[in-house]
């Protein structure tokens, strides 16, 4: 599928902008995958051996450590990090994804994952309402203007936390949203002052408005709670 003049076929199906669902197998993750046509990251999986790899070592040594791992998703996209982990049977997840072309996709990976449980909210530091990209190649990220693309409900993940989990233990906590992490934390810091979970997030400094600093701040933040030791390492 990703090889020879298969190549050439996916781009003129996307150059005709159809962009049909596909099963894939995906390294490190089973079983089969489902992504749109567009989505680089089974290429990504494919060509770099660890290319988000973490997440999936995190998660055993939480539940060596930990027990059952309670993982919160922010920007869960298709799932392919829930997968990743290989979800056991006292597992809990909360997936949050608020676009609609991956959270369709989400639903159908994570169907039979019984402790997973799917939102289509935006995360921020406040509630209120964002505007989302069109998807392309298997991101989207946040207009902050709220001009075009799709308008979606954001709400601070204390929130939501406290409402569709009770406010239960948090143990892993990933937060992939294309610039808007800082904002995501920050509206977490009831979870992060109380569970102490290990964080996975983002940062891109040139992703996130004022991003050098506010990264910087979000350091200094997480030590403020408690936070002793961070490791910075690139997907690849």
């Amino acid at each position: 599928f990703f090889i020879g003049g298969a190549k050439i076929i996916r781009a003129c199906i996307l150059y005709a902008r159809f962009d049909p669902a596909c099963m894939v197998h995906v390294r490190g993750i089973e079983p089969p995958i489902c992504v749109p046509l567009s989505h680089q990251m089974p290429f990504y999986r494919e060509r770099h051996q660890k290319y988000e790899a973490m997440p999936a070592a995190l998660a055993g040594y939480i539940r060596q450590s930990r027990g059952a791992l309670h993982m919160i998703d922010v920007g869960a996209n298709v799932g392919d990090t829930i997968l990743s982990t290989t979800p056991q049977a006292d597992d809990r997840y909360l997936a949050i994804e608020p676009h609609p072309k991956f959270f369709k996709y989400l639903i159908e990976n994570t169907c039979w994952v019984e402790g997973a449980t799917c939102l289509q909210i935006a995360c921020g530091d406040s509630v209120g309402g964002l505007a989302l990209e069109r998807a392309h190649r298997g991101t989207a990220g946040v207009r902050l203007d709220h001009s075009g693309g799709y308008r979606v409900v954001s709400q601070t993940l204390d929130e939501i936390w406290a409402k569709e989990w009770g406010g239960a233990d948090v143990n892993f906590l990933k937060v992939d949203t294309d610039g808007f992490d800082v904002a995501v934390l920050r509206g977490a810091e009831a979870l992060i002052r109380s569970k102490h979970p290990w964080i996975f997030y983002e940062c891109d400094i040139r992703l996130t408005e004022n991003g050098l600093d506010r990264h910087m701040e979000m350091i200094e933040h997480l030590a403020n709670e408690g936070y002793r030791y961070i490791v910075v390492f690139n997907n690849f």
